[in-house]
Protein backbone atom coordinates (compact mmCIF):
# COMPACT_ATOMS: atom_id res chain seq x y z
CA UNK A 1 0.00 0.00 0.00
CA UNK A 2 1.27 3.12 -0.72
CA UNK A 3 2.36 5.46 2.28
CA UNK A 4 2.30 8.59 0.31
CA UNK A 5 -0.86 10.16 2.45
CA UNK A 6 -3.71 8.67 -0.43
CA UNK A 7 -6.30 6.65 0.57
CA UNK A 8 -6.16 3.15 -0.50
CA UNK A 9 -8.36 2.45 -3.36
CA UNK A 10 -8.34 -1.05 -5.51
CA UNK A 11 -9.34 -0.81 -9.22
CA UNK A 12 -11.06 -3.94 -11.36
CA UNK A 13 -10.24 -3.27 -15.31
CA UNK A 14 -12.01 -5.22 -17.79
CA UNK A 15 -12.00 -5.32 -20.85
CA UNK A 16 -13.56 -6.83 -23.37
CA UNK A 17 -12.66 -6.75 -27.38
CA UNK A 18 -13.98 -7.30 -30.51
CA UNK A 19 -16.53 -10.31 -30.72
CA UNK A 20 -15.07 -13.33 -32.61
CA UNK A 21 -16.83 -13.95 -35.58
CA UNK A 22 -16.40 -17.09 -38.18
CA UNK A 23 -17.91 -17.20 -41.68
CA UNK A 24 -20.19 -14.26 -40.42
CA UNK A 25 -21.64 -16.32 -37.19
CA UNK A 26 -20.59 -15.01 -34.13
CA UNK A 27 -18.30 -17.75 -32.76
CA UNK A 28 -18.09 -16.37 -29.29
CA UNK A 29 -18.43 -12.74 -27.32
CA UNK A 30 -15.86 -11.33 -24.82
CA UNK A 31 -19.33 -9.59 -22.84
CA UNK A 32 -19.61 -13.33 -21.25
CA UNK A 33 -16.13 -13.52 -20.12
CA UNK A 34 -16.45 -9.72 -18.51
CA UNK A 35 -20.18 -10.85 -16.81
CA UNK A 36 -18.72 -13.84 -15.28
CA UNK A 37 -15.95 -11.69 -13.44
CA UNK A 38 -18.65 -9.21 -12.58
CA UNK A 39 -20.72 -11.67 -10.16
CA UNK A 40 -17.03 -12.11 -8.46
CA UNK A 41 -17.33 -9.33 -5.48
CA UNK A 42 -14.75 -6.60 -6.27
CA UNK A 43 -12.55 -7.32 -3.09
CA UNK A 44 -11.75 -10.71 -3.94
CA UNK A 45 -10.92 -10.06 -7.75
CA UNK A 46 -8.24 -7.65 -6.39
CA UNK A 47 -6.98 -10.34 -3.51
CA UNK A 48 -8.08 -7.76 -0.65
CA UNK A 49 -10.35 -11.16 0.96
CA UNK A 50 -9.53 -12.83 3.95
CA UNK A 51 -7.16 -11.19 6.32
CA UNK A 52 -9.04 -7.72 6.95
CA UNK A 53 -12.49 -7.79 9.13
CA UNK A 54 -15.29 -6.95 6.48
CA UNK A 55 -15.84 -3.36 7.37
CA UNK A 56 -12.11 -2.24 6.68
CA UNK A 57 -11.88 -3.69 3.29
CA UNK A 58 -10.38 -1.32 0.63
CA UNK A 59 -12.96 0.34 -1.43
CA UNK A 60 -12.74 -0.90 -4.93
CA UNK A 61 -13.84 0.76 -7.90
CA UNK A 62 -14.73 -1.36 -11.28
CA UNK A 63 -14.49 0.06 -14.89
CA UNK A 64 -15.72 -2.16 -17.84
CA UNK A 65 -15.48 -1.73 -21.25
CA UNK A 66 -17.49 -3.60 -23.37
CA UNK A 67 -16.66 -4.33 -27.51
CA UNK A 68 -14.26 -1.78 -27.03
CA UNK A 69 -13.60 0.46 -30.44
CA UNK A 70 -11.74 3.24 -29.29
CA UNK A 71 -7.95 1.85 -28.76
CA UNK A 72 -7.15 5.27 -27.03
CA UNK A 73 -10.06 5.40 -25.12
CA UNK A 74 -8.90 1.77 -23.53
CA UNK A 75 -5.88 3.06 -23.52
CA UNK A 76 -7.04 6.14 -21.32
CA UNK A 77 -8.74 3.68 -19.04
CA UNK A 78 -5.42 1.63 -18.31
CA UNK A 79 -3.69 4.67 -17.11
CA UNK A 80 -6.16 5.52 -15.03
CA UNK A 81 -6.42 1.52 -13.59
CA UNK A 82 -2.44 1.61 -13.50
CA UNK A 83 -2.29 4.92 -11.42
CA UNK A 84 -5.04 3.36 -8.77
CA UNK A 85 -3.88 3.55 -5.09
CA UNK A 86 -4.18 -0.09 -4.20
CA UNK A 87 -4.19 -3.39 -5.73
CA UNK A 88 -5.05 -3.73 -9.65
CA UNK A 89 -6.63 -6.67 -11.64
CA UNK A 90 -7.07 -6.32 -15.31
CA UNK A 91 -9.01 -8.77 -17.36
CA UNK A 92 -8.71 -8.71 -20.90
CA UNK A 93 -10.55 -10.85 -23.45
CA UNK A 94 -11.34 -11.59 -27.30
CA UNK A 95 -8.73 -11.75 -30.28
CA UNK A 96 -5.72 -11.79 -30.55
CA UNK A 97 -4.15 -9.99 -33.99
CA UNK A 98 -0.94 -9.55 -35.19
CA UNK A 99 0.32 -6.36 -37.02
CA UNK A 100 2.27 -8.42 -39.55
CA UNK A 101 4.49 -5.25 -40.83
CA UNK A 102 6.00 -4.73 -37.82
CA UNK A 103 5.55 -7.91 -35.77
CA UNK A 104 3.66 -6.50 -32.97
CA UNK A 105 0.64 -8.40 -31.33
CA UNK A 106 -2.83 -6.48 -30.70
CA UNK A 107 -6.05 -7.38 -28.86
CA UNK A 108 -8.49 -6.84 -31.59
CA UNK A 109 -11.35 -3.90 -31.43
CA UNK A 110 -15.12 -3.61 -32.29
CA UNK A 111 -13.94 -2.49 -36.30
CA UNK A 112 -10.32 -4.40 -36.59
CA UNK A 113 -9.78 -6.15 -39.85
CA UNK A 114 -6.79 -8.06 -40.90
CA UNK A 115 -6.06 -4.41 -43.10
CA UNK A 116 -6.79 -1.97 -40.40
CA UNK A 117 -4.69 -4.01 -36.93
CA UNK A 118 -2.15 -0.94 -36.79
CA UNK A 119 -4.64 1.83 -36.68
CA UNK A 120 -8.24 0.16 -34.65
CA UNK A 121 -6.27 -2.42 -32.59
CA UNK A 122 -5.10 -1.97 -29.06
CA UNK A 123 -1.26 -2.26 -29.44
CA UNK A 124 -0.35 -4.88 -26.05
CA UNK A 125 2.97 -2.82 -26.00
CA UNK A 126 0.48 -0.08 -24.52
CA UNK A 127 -0.55 -2.57 -21.66
CA UNK A 128 2.90 -3.84 -20.90
CA UNK A 129 3.89 -0.14 -20.88
CA UNK A 130 1.71 1.11 -18.67
CA UNK A 131 1.54 -2.14 -15.97
CA UNK A 132 4.99 -3.07 -16.35
CA UNK A 133 6.52 -0.76 -13.72
CA UNK A 134 3.58 -0.83 -11.29
CA UNK A 135 4.71 -1.13 -7.73
CA UNK A 136 1.31 -2.01 -6.05
CA UNK A 137 -0.09 -5.93 -6.78
CA UNK A 138 -1.36 -6.29 -10.04
CA UNK A 139 -2.64 -8.65 -11.61
CA UNK A 140 -3.20 -9.32 -15.58
CA UNK A 141 -5.56 -12.52 -16.58
CA UNK A 142 -6.35 -13.20 -20.45
CA UNK A 143 -8.82 -15.28 -22.53
CA UNK A 144 -7.61 -14.57 -26.08
CA UNK A 145 -8.03 -16.81 -29.15
CA UNK A 146 -5.31 -15.80 -31.58
CA UNK A 147 -5.23 -15.37 -34.93
CA UNK A 148 -2.91 -17.79 -37.60
CA UNK A 149 -0.34 -15.36 -37.83
CA UNK A 150 -0.51 -14.23 -34.19
CA UNK A 151 -0.56 -18.28 -33.17
CA UNK A 152 2.71 -18.96 -35.34
CA UNK A 153 4.24 -16.01 -33.28
CA UNK A 154 3.49 -17.56 -30.05
CA UNK A 155 5.07 -20.77 -31.20
CA UNK A 156 8.37 -19.22 -31.39
CA UNK A 157 7.78 -16.43 -28.39
CA UNK A 158 5.24 -18.35 -25.83
CA UNK A 159 5.70 -15.32 -23.39
CA UNK A 160 5.31 -12.36 -25.95
CA UNK A 161 1.70 -12.09 -24.32
CA UNK A 162 3.09 -11.97 -20.52
CA UNK A 163 5.90 -10.12 -21.49
CA UNK A 164 7.53 -9.35 -18.00
CA UNK A 165 3.54 -8.80 -16.87
CA UNK A 166 2.37 -10.97 -14.04
CA UNK A 167 -0.29 -12.08 -16.25
CA UNK A 168 -2.54 -15.65 -16.53
CA UNK A 169 -4.53 -16.75 -18.47
CA UNK A 170 -4.77 -19.16 -22.08
CA UNK A 171 -4.61 -18.27 -25.14
CA UNK A 172 -6.75 -20.93 -28.16
CA UNK A 173 -5.04 -21.51 -31.36
CA UNK A 174 -7.39 -20.53 -33.91
CA UNK A 175 -9.16 -23.60 -35.06
CA UNK A 176 -10.09 -24.37 -31.10
CA UNK A 177 -13.17 -26.01 -30.88
CA UNK A 178 -13.53 -26.10 -27.46
CA UNK A 179 -16.70 -24.04 -25.46
CA UNK A 180 -15.28 -20.51 -25.73
CA UNK A 181 -14.44 -18.59 -22.15
CA UNK A 182 -14.04 -21.74 -19.98
CA UNK A 183 -11.01 -20.69 -18.50
CA UNK A 184 -12.86 -17.32 -17.46
CA UNK A 185 -15.80 -19.37 -16.53
CA UNK A 186 -14.30 -21.73 -14.31
CA UNK A 187 -11.94 -18.75 -12.58
CA UNK A 188 -14.46 -16.74 -11.58
CA UNK A 189 -16.09 -19.88 -10.22
CA UNK A 190 -13.56 -21.09 -8.16
CA UNK A 191 -13.18 -16.93 -7.20
CA UNK A 192 -16.92 -17.15 -5.56
CA UNK A 193 -16.68 -20.31 -4.13
CA UNK A 194 -12.89 -20.62 -3.26
CA UNK A 195 -11.48 -19.87 0.92
CA UNK A 196 -9.50 -16.95 0.65
CA UNK A 197 -6.90 -16.10 0.47
CA UNK A 198 -5.76 -18.73 -2.31
CA UNK A 199 -2.72 -17.52 -4.44
CA UNK A 200 -3.90 -16.44 -7.84
CA UNK A 201 -1.40 -18.95 -9.28
CA UNK A 202 -3.48 -21.66 -7.69
CA UNK A 203 -6.76 -20.13 -8.60
CA UNK A 204 -5.34 -20.32 -12.26
CA UNK A 205 -4.28 -23.96 -12.01
CA UNK A 206 -6.94 -24.75 -10.72
CA UNK A 207 -8.97 -22.97 -13.77
CA UNK A 208 -6.99 -24.67 -16.05
CA UNK A 209 -7.50 -28.32 -14.55
CA UNK A 210 -11.28 -27.63 -14.64
CA UNK A 211 -12.09 -25.43 -18.26
CA UNK A 212 -11.17 -28.79 -20.10
CA UNK A 213 -9.18 -26.74 -22.76
CA UNK A 214 -8.76 -27.18 -26.16
CA UNK A 215 -5.42 -29.55 -27.00
CA UNK A 216 -2.58 -27.36 -27.56
CA UNK A 217 -4.25 -24.49 -25.98
CA UNK A 218 -1.05 -21.78 -24.85
CA UNK A 219 -1.25 -21.46 -20.94
CA UNK A 220 0.42 -18.68 -19.57
CA UNK A 221 2.67 -18.21 -17.65
CA UNK A 222 4.49 -20.97 -19.39
CA UNK A 223 5.78 -24.18 -17.34
CA UNK A 224 9.41 -24.49 -16.86
CA UNK A 225 11.43 -26.62 -18.91
CA UNK A 226 12.12 -29.03 -16.34
CA UNK A 227 12.74 -33.00 -16.38
CA UNK A 228 10.01 -34.51 -14.26
CA UNK A 229 10.91 -35.42 -10.94
CA UNK A 230 12.84 -39.34 -11.14
CA UNK A 231 11.01 -41.54 -8.42
CA UNK A 232 13.63 -44.69 -9.45
CA UNK A 233 16.77 -43.82 -11.54
CA UNK A 234 16.91 -43.24 -15.00
CA UNK A 235 19.09 -43.92 -17.63
CA UNK A 236 20.10 -40.16 -18.98
CA UNK A 237 20.76 -39.90 -22.81
CA UNK A 238 23.89 -37.46 -23.44
CA UNK A 239 23.37 -34.01 -25.82
CA UNK A 240 19.66 -34.20 -25.61
CA UNK A 241 17.96 -31.29 -25.35
CA UNK A 242 15.66 -30.17 -22.05
CA UNK A 243 12.21 -31.81 -22.06
CA UNK A 244 9.45 -29.54 -21.15
CA UNK A 245 6.85 -31.97 -19.89
CA UNK A 246 3.16 -31.20 -19.19
CA UNK A 247 3.02 -27.69 -16.24
CA UNK A 248 2.03 -30.72 -13.06
CA UNK A 249 0.12 -28.04 -11.06
CA UNK A 250 -3.04 -28.11 -12.86
CA UNK A 251 -3.04 -31.87 -12.05
CA UNK A 252 -2.20 -31.23 -8.23
CA UNK A 253 -5.00 -28.98 -7.45
CA UNK A 254 -7.40 -30.60 -9.49
CA UNK A 255 -6.20 -33.77 -7.33
CA UNK A 256 -7.14 -31.27 -4.37
CA UNK A 257 -9.78 -29.97 -5.25
CA UNK A 258 -11.71 -33.36 -5.91
CA UNK A 259 -10.78 -34.10 -2.12
CA UNK A 260 -7.64 -36.35 -2.42
CA UNK A 261 -5.27 -34.23 0.01
CA UNK A 262 -2.77 -36.78 0.45
CA UNK A 263 -2.47 -37.82 -3.59
CA UNK A 264 -1.97 -33.54 -4.10
CA UNK A 265 0.55 -33.19 -1.09
CA UNK A 266 2.48 -36.37 -2.16
CA UNK A 267 2.91 -35.52 -5.75
CA UNK A 268 3.89 -32.05 -4.56
CA UNK A 269 6.18 -32.97 -1.90
CA UNK A 270 7.77 -34.89 -5.17
CA UNK A 271 8.37 -31.91 -6.88
CA UNK A 272 9.96 -29.73 -3.68
CA UNK A 273 12.36 -32.31 -3.41
CA UNK A 274 13.25 -32.21 -7.22
CA UNK A 275 13.98 -28.65 -6.85
CA UNK A 276 15.76 -29.06 -3.36
CA UNK A 277 18.10 -31.30 -5.61
CA UNK A 278 18.30 -29.60 -8.63
CA UNK A 279 18.51 -26.08 -7.72
CA UNK A 280 19.40 -25.81 -4.32
CA UNK A 281 16.88 -26.32 -0.76
CA UNK A 282 17.03 -22.21 -0.48
CA UNK A 283 16.31 -21.84 -4.44
CA UNK A 284 12.85 -19.64 -5.95
CA UNK A 285 11.94 -23.37 -7.71
CA UNK A 286 12.10 -24.77 -4.16
CA UNK A 287 10.11 -21.43 -2.64
CA UNK A 288 7.87 -21.94 -4.95
CA UNK A 289 6.75 -25.67 -4.41
CA UNK A 290 6.53 -24.96 -0.50
CA UNK A 291 4.04 -22.20 -1.33
CA UNK A 292 2.03 -25.08 -3.12
CA UNK A 293 2.59 -26.98 -0.32
CA UNK A 294 1.05 -24.77 2.14
CA UNK A 295 -2.12 -23.84 -0.21
CA UNK A 296 -2.72 -27.45 -0.04
CA UNK A 297 -2.80 -27.68 3.45
CA UNK A 298 -4.89 -25.12 3.51
CA UNK A 299 -7.51 -26.85 0.93
CA UNK A 300 -7.23 -29.82 3.21
CA UNK A 301 -8.01 -27.82 5.92
CA UNK A 302 -5.14 -28.31 7.97
CA UNK A 303 -4.88 -24.30 8.93
CA UNK A 304 -1.80 -25.19 11.40
CA UNK A 305 0.64 -26.83 8.98
CA UNK A 306 -1.01 -23.98 5.91
CA UNK A 307 0.09 -21.46 8.23
CA UNK A 308 3.54 -22.44 9.26
CA UNK A 309 4.63 -23.29 5.53
CA UNK A 310 3.27 -19.99 4.44
CA UNK A 311 5.38 -18.10 7.22
CA UNK A 312 8.45 -20.11 6.21
CA UNK A 313 7.47 -19.53 2.83
CA UNK A 314 7.56 -15.83 3.37
CA UNK A 315 10.98 -16.02 5.19
CA UNK A 316 12.74 -17.81 2.23
CA UNK A 317 10.74 -15.37 -0.22
CA UNK A 318 12.31 -12.37 1.62
CA UNK A 319 15.92 -13.76 1.25
CA UNK A 320 15.44 -13.37 -2.57
CA UNK A 321 13.10 -10.25 -2.95
CA UNK A 322 12.67 -6.83 -1.54
CA UNK A 323 10.18 -6.66 1.84
CA UNK A 324 7.85 -5.27 -0.51
CA UNK A 325 8.16 -7.86 -3.15
CA UNK A 326 4.75 -8.52 -4.88
CA UNK A 327 5.77 -12.46 -3.86
CA UNK A 328 6.90 -11.50 -0.07
CA UNK A 329 3.26 -9.85 0.17
CA UNK A 330 1.26 -12.65 -0.82
CA UNK A 331 2.91 -15.08 0.92
CA UNK A 332 2.59 -13.02 4.41
CA UNK A 333 -1.28 -12.51 3.61
CA UNK A 334 -1.55 -15.78 3.21
CA UNK A 335 0.25 -16.92 6.05
CA UNK A 336 -2.20 -14.41 8.04
CA UNK A 337 -5.27 -15.24 6.81
CA UNK A 338 -4.59 -19.05 7.58
CA UNK A 339 -3.47 -18.23 11.08
CA UNK A 340 -6.86 -16.11 11.50
CA UNK A 341 -8.92 -19.25 10.83
CA UNK A 342 -6.70 -21.60 13.10
CA UNK A 343 -9.46 -22.78 15.79
CA UNK A 344 -6.68 -24.36 18.71
CA UNK A 345 -6.32 -21.03 20.97
CA UNK A 346 -3.15 -22.71 21.86
CA UNK A 347 -1.73 -23.45 18.40
CA UNK A 348 -2.51 -19.37 17.17
CA UNK A 349 -0.56 -18.22 20.20
CA UNK A 350 2.13 -20.40 20.03
CA UNK A 351 2.19 -19.32 15.59
CA UNK A 352 1.33 -15.69 16.40
CA UNK A 353 5.23 -14.29 17.24
CA UNK A 354 6.46 -15.39 13.95
CA UNK A 355 3.95 -14.08 11.89
CA UNK A 356 3.76 -10.65 13.69
CA UNK A 357 7.72 -10.42 13.10
CA UNK A 358 7.22 -10.63 9.58
CA UNK A 359 4.33 -8.03 9.42
CA UNK A 360 6.76 -5.74 11.11
CA UNK A 361 9.37 -6.27 8.63
CA UNK A 362 6.98 -5.32 5.61
CA UNK A 363 6.01 -1.41 5.59
CA UNK A 364 4.89 -1.31 2.48
CA UNK A 365 2.00 -3.96 3.42
CA UNK A 366 -1.33 -2.79 3.94
CA UNK A 367 -0.95 -0.93 7.23
CA UNK A 368 -4.18 -2.32 9.14
CA UNK A 369 -2.65 -6.06 8.94
CA UNK A 370 -0.11 -5.55 11.52
CA UNK A 371 -2.61 -3.92 14.44
CA UNK A 372 -4.74 -6.78 13.39
CA UNK A 373 -2.87 -9.53 14.23
CA UNK A 374 -1.45 -7.88 17.70
CA UNK A 375 -4.82 -7.89 18.53
CA UNK A 376 -6.04 -11.44 18.33
CA UNK A 377 -2.57 -11.93 19.57
CA UNK A 378 -2.99 -10.15 22.98
CA UNK A 379 -6.44 -11.16 23.16
CA UNK A 380 -5.38 -14.65 22.83
CA UNK A 381 -2.65 -13.97 25.41
CA UNK A 382 -5.24 -12.43 27.55
CA UNK A 383 -7.68 -15.36 27.37
CA UNK A 384 -5.07 -17.49 29.63
CA UNK A 385 -4.02 -19.30 26.28
CA UNK A 386 -0.20 -20.83 27.15
CA UNK A 387 1.87 -22.44 24.19
CA UNK A 388 3.83 -25.11 24.65
CA UNK A 389 6.93 -23.49 23.10
CA UNK A 390 8.15 -20.36 23.34
CA UNK A 391 8.58 -18.80 20.25
CA UNK A 392 10.21 -15.20 20.08
CA UNK A 393 9.74 -14.74 15.87
CA UNK A 394 13.31 -16.03 15.39
CA UNK A 395 14.22 -19.53 14.21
Amino acid sequence: MQSNGVEPRGHVLLIGGADVVHRRRLRWSPTAGLAALARVPAAVLVGDEGHIPDEEHLPVDTVAIQAARDANEVLSRLRAAAAASGPLLVYLAGRLVLDRKRRELHLALAGTTVETVRYTALPWTWLCDELRDRTLRTTVVVELLADAHAWRLLQHQPDAVSAGLPLYGVVAAPDAAAEPLRYTKSLAELMRSSQPPAQFAQLHASAVAAAQLAPGTLILPSAPALPAPALSAQVSQPNSAPVRPPDPRPFIWQAAQAGRHNEAASMAAAWEQHAWRTYGPTSVQANEWLEIRADLARIAGNLVSAAELWIAAAKARLSHHAPDARQVTAAVQSAHWCWNQIGDPAKALEIGPHLITLLEQLPSLDPRQLPAARKRWESLAAGGWRSTTVMDGRD
